[in-house]
């Protein structure tokens, strides 16, 4: 019987999961990371993605900035030219 309570954690946390990522995929979030996080955080991960804002057709994710490629004659004063 210990074992059909851990089934039933596991099926309602997929569903969680899955209602949570076809939320965020219609607010144009990302629909795997709302998946994990519906899975891990179940109800909490819910109600934060209804209670997020769509996402507006001008915005767009942030990413990191790529570091700009150092010139060898930035370093120790060599030109390559």
């Amino acid at each position: 019987m210990g074992n059909l309570g851990w089934l039933e954690f596991v099926m309602l946390a997929l569903v969680f999961g899955v209602v949570c990522g076809a939320a965020a995929r219609n607010k144009g979030r990302s629909a795997r990371s709302w998946s994990v996080l519906g899975f891990l955080l179940g109800p909490l991960a819910l109600l934060a993605i209804v209670a997020i804002a769509p996402r507006t057709a001008g915005q767009v994710e942030t990413e990191m900035p790529l570091l700009p490629q150092a010139n060898r004659s930035d370093c120790c004063g060599v030109s390559t030219s």
